[in-house]
């Protein structure tokens, strides 16, 4: 039910309002009836109504100016006004003032109800999409957070960003921390998926309850690790340093005495600017993972772990994450390609030194590591002893030996994916296979209809379609269709166009000339010859 007031000067019409239309029936109940605006205004404050009708010449206070005072007081409500006056200085300003409606007198209640209903629904549609708005805000913030650390956003996207979810975080210098929580590495140690969750919320509502009193900060879960920026109002590079190794100690201490739980922290360097949040952010992540050497449960300066600025391995960064997508992608000779091509620029400069390459070779492998970690591949991972391979790395002595066994992981990687690609092909075409077969005599089916359905990209699905099968989409769907036909006027006495119909072909000429096309003959022809 809507609720409605009127406003009507006019004893009799307005009488005439309230009890010629059957309200409730239509879905509405009225609130309310005021003879002068001025009572108007006071009744729509005590009883805040979704529709208010009014008259335009109203006394004391006209509709005109109560549309200005709903506008500005209540614009979640619509307003429809009543008028005897067709000029139009009047229904330029009540559009201006973004008037639902406007009724000429004398009221056709038909004409009333009509107005009114398309008001309802146009409230309706507000209150649906407010509905959504509200239930995707913490999607869209997490997708924006998810941006920044990541380097997608420019500084005025981030601004407008901040603004638009209510952040206050203005810009100075940052540090970005990087959390684990111990004793939930893989799959096998989460007893309970919702455990982990209900933990990691938990350590974010501490956490902001904690900073919101001292540092401005942003805390966050990736869906992996949890995230927290700082903002620092201290300079001097050792100051902020101390300061935010001094916060990260902060929070290892407060969460394992508050929620008895140990996680391990990694920290990186604090820059000035939303541009070097990402920096940061990388930093952070190459840190915790020396969790693997280091241990767990304390946190990790990323200039503990002697591991170069960001800018010293900016030359590599890039072809970092090349590398570890064509492992994703199973291409290990295209991965092993790059690596070649780092290992020749290396050995040409004589003052790189050992320890130094093998930091490239580590950080290489945290890359992979991550963007496996973050894939439908991720049990390679639980697969692979890390500190084993950190241990061949720190045990080598030439670069060459350090590249062969960068080389053997990448192999052992990429391996493992394309096994579980070439399974993951097969379950799909056999779904696509599956599904022809329960739709074929639909006459719209198409390649983007069977890729829907198996959740693939059309493209990729033609691919991966053609190489399980032989042939593409249209190819099969014509030879099943044809095959079908053939099964049906062997065994049936279907007329032609009956048999076009129930293998999805509108057109009887048309299928005839397919038909003819697949075996040689018509259907008529066919069918005497069997």
């Amino acid at each position: 039910m809507h609720s409605i007031v009127i406003f009507e000067d006019d004893y009799i019409v307005r009488r005439s309002l309230v009890e010629s239309i059957e309200w409730e029936k239509h879905g509405f109940i009225v609130k309310g009836i005021a003879e002068d605006g001025e009572k108007g205004i006071a009744l729509i404050d005590k009883l805040h109504p979704d529709i208010i009708v009014s008259d335009i010449k109203m006394p004391f206070i006209d509709g005109i100016e109560i549309a200005r005072y709903v506008r500005d007081t209540y614009p979640e409500s619509r307003v429809v006004l009543l008028t005897g006056y067709d000029e139009f200085e009047f229904i330029q300003e009540a559009l201006r003032l973004r008037v639902f409606d406007y009724v000429m007198k004398p009221v056709e209640d038909e004409y009333l109800l009509k107005v009114l209903k398309n008001a309802a629904d146009d409230i309706n549609n507000q209150l649906r999409l407010k509905k959504q708005l509200s239930e995707s805000m913490p999607i869209l913030r997490q997708q924006f957070l998810s941006g920044l650390i990541a380097g997608r956003m420019k500084r005025d996207d981030i601004l407008s960003e901040l603004q638009f979810h209510g952040i206050q975080f203005e810009e100075g210098q940052f540090c970005v921390y990087t959390i684990k929580v111990d004793g939930y590495q893989d799959e096998s140690q989460r007893k309970n998926l919702s455990e982990i969750n209900i933990l990691k919320l938990n350590i974010i509502n501490m956490l902001s309850s904690i900073f919101n009193e001292s540092l401005p900060s942003l805390i966050f879960d990736t869906g992996i690790r949890l995230v927290v920026i700082l903002k620092f109002f201290e300079v001097g590079e050792e100051v902020l340093t101390d300061k935010s190794i001094e916060a990260g100690e902060m929070m290892l201490n407060e969460i394992n005495h508050r929620l008895k739980t140990t996680i391990t922290i990694g920290v990186g360097r604090v820059y000035y600017g939303y541009d070097n949040i990402p920096v940061s952010y990388e930093e952070s992540q190459a840190a915790l993972e020396y969790r693997h050497i280091f241990g767990k449960g304390q946190v990790l300066h990323i200039e503990d772990t002697g591991f170069p600025t960001v800018s010293g391995l900016m030359e590599f960064r890039g072809r970092d994450k090349d590398i570890a997508m064509k492992v994703k992608l199973g291409l290990a000779n295209d991965a092993i390609d790059i690596i070649n091509d780092i290992e020749k620029e290396l050995l040409s400069n004589d003052y790189v030194s050992l320890d130094y390459l093998k930091l490239v070779a580590i950080e290489i492998t945290f890359h992979i590591f991550r963007e496996l970690e973050n894939s439908i591949y991720n049990d390679a991972v639980s697969n692979i002893d890390f500190y084993t391979i950190y241990s061949e790395v720190n045990r080598a002595e030439t670069i060459q030996e350090i590249f062969i066994i960068i080389k053997e992981m990448i192999n052992g990687f990429a391996s493992f994916v394309n096994n579980q690609r070439g399974k993951l092909q097969k379950s799909v075409t056999e779904e696509a296979v599956k599904y022809i077969e329960e739709n074929f005599s639909n006459e719209s089916l198409s390649l983007k209809d069977v890729s829907s359905y198996v959740h693939i990209n059309p493209t990729y699905f033609s691919m991966v379609f053609k190489k399980e099968k032989g042939v593409n989409f249209s190819e099969y769907l014509l030879e099943y269709r044809m095959n079908k036909a053939m099964e049906i006027i062997k065994n049936s006495e279907k007329k032609v166009y009956e048999v076009a119909e129930e293998v999805g072909y509108s057109n009887p000429q048309y299928f005839s000339v397919c038909f003819k096309k697949y075996t040689g003959m018509s259907p008529i022809e066919y069918r005497k010859h069997i």
